[in-house]
């Protein structure tokens, strides 16, 4: 395998890095799935991955405010990601209380994807991980989110509006 180095401002490898699935996606595959154009005609015929463009969950820039600090992201997942590394950060048994809570039919985090996912087992392979023994449920959407923020809230001490707040 051979690449090219490039040079990238702060800004811009910080907006790649959010557009990947997996902390792992080498940066080369996320140009190639945002830019299909960029991969040019060099892509091998049954090569699914270089062929096919994944959606972003949500497109646009989302913010929420934590503290009076902006957070942002391109998608709503990764905004929940941000938001709850942020957290975990701030308070080591935060994902630990937070694993115990559920917006009905899933779990807002937990420490295997299964367990997400409890009346549905089958969705396992969406979950994703958050980060080393902790995974989240990605498919949200802008209601589900601030669903889940208000529980983060109650787990995490704050209130919802003048501590943690989706922008519009």
């Amino acid at each position: 395998m051979s690449g090219v180095m490039i040079e990238v401002n702060n800004e811009t490898l910080g907006r790649l890095m959010a557009l990947r699935q997996t902390p792992q996606e080498p940066l080369g595959r996320v140009v190639t799935r945002h830019l299909p154009a960029a991969a040019g005609a060099k892509r091998p015929p049954g090569d699914r991955a270089a062929t096919s463009v994944a959606k972003p969950i949500a497109c646009g820039i989302y913010h929420v405010d934590l503290l009076g600090e902006r957070i942002s992201a391109f998608t709503l997942a990764d905004l929940l990601r941000k938001v709850l590394l942020c957290l975990a950060g701030l308070d080591d048994q935060f994902l630990s209380r937070l694993s115990k809570r559920s917006t009905g039919a899933r779990h807002v985090v937990a420490r295997e994807p299964e367990q997400l996912y409890p009346f549905a087992c089958h969705m396992k392979q969406h979950g994703r991980r958050l980060c080393e023994g902790w995974w989240f449920d990605p498919n949200i959407s802008r209601t589900q989110l601030v669903q889940r923020l208000r529980i983060i809230c109650e787990v995490a001490g704050l209130t919802y509006g003048p501590d943690l707040v989706m922008q519009k």
